[in-house]
């Protein structure tokens, strides 16, 4: 009886993700073409760079983002040892490993750091 409920014509997980693959792959090709043709130069084209940037994201052809993890640590660190809590001077910390945040453990309150560099240029 249940094998009535489910047809013969169900597709495996392999083959569906290689469908959503090539059906990425071709639409890539199309906005693609659209760009080389100067489409998404003109007026109201400006959606084809982002659906195209989007595609290309999800078929993974563009790399990943990094953060610079040691460097925001070492740059907070030396803000932290200069500046003391607002709220009631006590010591500031960071709240993780990479984030621009630190805690008070003494009150409790938590602040953002600008994240802002200097201009080594200036």
């Amino acid at each position: 009886m249940t094998d009535d409920l489910f047809p013969a014509t169900l597709v495996s997980h392999d083959a569906l993700a290689k469908a959503r693959r090539d059906s990425l792959s071709n639409q890539l090709v199309r906005l693609g073409d659209m760009l080389g043709d100067g489409l998404g130069d003109e007026p109201g084209g400006e959606w084809i760079g982002r659906e195209y940037r989007a595609v290309a994201k999800a078929l993974g052809l563009l790399p990943k983002r990094r953060r610079d993890v040691s460097g925001i640590n070492s740059r907070v660190a030396n803000a932290l040892e200069r500046l003391p809590c607002p709220g009631c001077g006590g010591i500031l910390q960071q709240t993780r490993s990479g984030a621009l945040r630190a805690k008070c453990p003494a009150c409790a309150t938590t602040y953002q750091l600008s994240s802002q560099r200097k201009d080594p240029h200036a």
